[in-house]
């Protein structure tokens, strides 16, 4: 058992034990590597298993051994902040003095792996007509909602043979695809015929009688 980890764990906190992981593949697999799989090997390992782009993989096998190495390094690190408290992440983040605006366990995590800060990109400023725009092909979400009361967009839906239901919102998601055309309803469901008898439109078979029917019915007549 001569690859077999040798170092005390009582009482190492995940993030210490974590280091020590880290510094052990650092030493030793990169041997094992070089030792036991050839270069084809480990470039197929790479792309198809890691998932790594084939440019990005050197082709002299210390270069490969060592670029592989640090591949496994970071999964394995990845791995072990997973398993880690949001809180204890950002204790560690603010002990390395790295800036992550964001609460998201994985980007704390990443900054972690590369040592680098995070700051979300700016919100995209909305833009709203100065004028109120007619509703058609091209008009923004934004400008419906400010721009035009319910009852409007419910008068829009039932001209165009919408659905005139739900909030707001429902139907001015429902009118920017009806005008993208991805929204076919258009014709709403033709209303059925009543099934009772007046008013039903529907054709009646005259009976025909028989010869001693027509008789019987012209005597009682009588």
């Amino acid at each position: 058992m001569s690859n077999a980890l040798h170092f005390e764990t009582k009482g190492k906190t995940k993030s210490a034990l974590g280091q020590k992981i880290s510094e052990y593949m650092e030493k030793d697999i990169s041997a094992t590597l070089d030792k036991t799989l050839p270069a084809e090997s480990l470039k197929e390992i790479l792309t198809k298993s890691l998932e790594v782009d084939p440019d990005e993989i050197p082709e002299d096998k210390a270069e490969l051994v060592e670029f592989m190495a640090d591949e496994i390094d970071s999964i394995g690190l990845e791995v072990l902040l997973s398993s880690l408290p949001l809180t204890t992440l950002r204790t560690m983040c603010d002990n390395r003095k790295l800036k992550v605006e964001s609460e998201s366990k994985q980007k704390l995590i990443d900054s972690l792996i590369y040592d680098v800060n995070y700051k979300p990109p700016p919100p995209k400023k909305v833009k709203i007509s100065k004028k109120k725009p007619k509703i058609q092909k091209g008009i923004t979400k934004e400008d419906l909602h400010q721009w035009y009361y319910r009852d409007d967009l419910a008068h829009y839906c039932e001209k165009h043979k919408l659905k005139v239901s739900g909030k707001k919102k429902e139907l001015i998601n429902r009118i920017i695809e009806y005008l993208d055309g991805k929204n076919k309803q258009g014709k709403r469901g033709k209303k059925r015929k009543s099934s009772g008898i007046l008013g039903s439109g529907r054709k009646t078979k005259k009976l025909k009688l028989s010869k001693k029917d027509s008789d019987s019915s012209s005597e009682s007549s009588e």
